[in-house]
């Protein structure tokens, strides 16, 4: 029963919350700085609006991913 049953569910839900995640930390990061709630990071920056598209596109793949898997568990599609 462990892996018919518990396994496709903890997949989905872990890729829903890495997506959740990756579209959320930046946004949330910014607006935190911004209000001098945390310090500003001295680290290597890389080029801000690529790697924002780019962690965009992840994020909508791995949500249609496990959305898709979803519905396929479901006798959807």
């Amino acid at each position: 029963m462990l892996v018919p049953v518990f396994l496709p569910f903890n997949l989905i839900k872990g890729g829903l919350n890495s997506a959740i995640a990756l579209l959320l930390y930046k946004p949330v990061v910014t607006a935190l700085r911004r209000a001098g709630l945390i310090a500003a990071s001295s680290g290597v920056s890389l080029n801000g609006k690529s790697a924002q598209v780019g962690l965009v596109i992840v994020a909508a793949a791995v949500l249609a991913t496990c959305i898709f898997c979803a519905l396929v568990l479901k006798g959807v599609v």
